[in-house]
């Protein structure tokens, strides 16, 4: 499993924060950053908030925060 994928599973399961996201899955800061901004960028995950204090989310919870699904 890619690691695109294993975070595409994670973020279906809930919205996370960065610290969250690096805990649960026990990967570098760094690799953690480029796959999450890889699902941003692909339309796949969207992030809410400021750059300082914000989550993840699946592009399906984009609805649920006030934007288009």
């Amino acid at each position: 499993m890619t690691r695109t994928h294993a975070a595409r599973q994670l973020l279906a399961l809930g919205p996370l924060t960065m610290p969250d996201f690096v805990v649960i899955t026990g990967w570098p800061r760094k690799a953690a950053r480029k796959t999450l901004a890889h699902l941003v960028e692909a339309g796949h995950a969207v992030y809410i908030g400021t750059r300082q204090r914000g989550i993840y989310a699946h592009h399906s919870a984009r609805a649920s925060f006030g934007g288009a699904a």
